[in-house]
């Protein structure tokens, strides 16, 4: 059985899929379908055709066609495939993305230096370390010198013959 277009129909062209957003409640994915009439069912579908749960699609009419967002939030590795079908005549359409699972390790701050640190900062504690290193010993020699020449008791006049404080 053939299924005719008719040119005020809008066939759904491939969605346009991609990662949102990571954040520690998963991944959000987005499905964007474009100018479609009729309005199409859009749904997210796991690799092995399982649907996924998924916000209520946002729907924007343009003249006689539709833009529709679909968005969900994955919270595992898979291959996610958005489906668009247009049941008034037999078309469906699909766009797959990869959600790998380097998108779930922990995201803080300790557990990324812990698993490397930018050499940069690095770098920047060893020198303010060095810097401070330094810093403590001109002031520890400055204090001794200090010291030292706050104990002496010997005053040398210019004639040469050398004088105690006091006497």
């Amino acid at each position: 059985m053939r299924h005719v277009i008719h040119p005020s129909t809008g066939a759904a062209t491939t969605p346009y899929v991609k990662i949102r957003n990571v954040t520690g409640d998963g991944v959000l994915l987005e499905c964007l379908v474009p100018g479609a009439h009729p309005e199409p069912q859009v749904e997210w579908q796991t690799s092995d055709g399982i649907v996924v749960p998924a916000e209520e699609p946002q729907v924007s009419p343009r003249g006689h066609r539709f833009d529709v967002l679909l968005l969900t939030t994955v919270k595992k590795t898979n291959m996610y495939r958005c489906v668009v079908k247009q049941e008034g005549f037999g078309h469906v359409i699909h766009n797959e993305l990869l959600v790998p699972d380097n998108l779930f390790e922990d995201k803080s701050p300790l557990y990324q230096c812990a698993h490397g640190c930018d050499i940069t900062l690095i770098v920047a504690l060893v020198i303010a370390l060095l810097v401070i290193a330094i810093l403590v010993i001109i002031i520890m020699n400055q204090r001794k010198k200090a010291k030292q020449k706050g104990s002496s008791t010997e005053v040398l006049p210019l004639n040469g013959h050398r004088l105690s404080n006091g006497s």
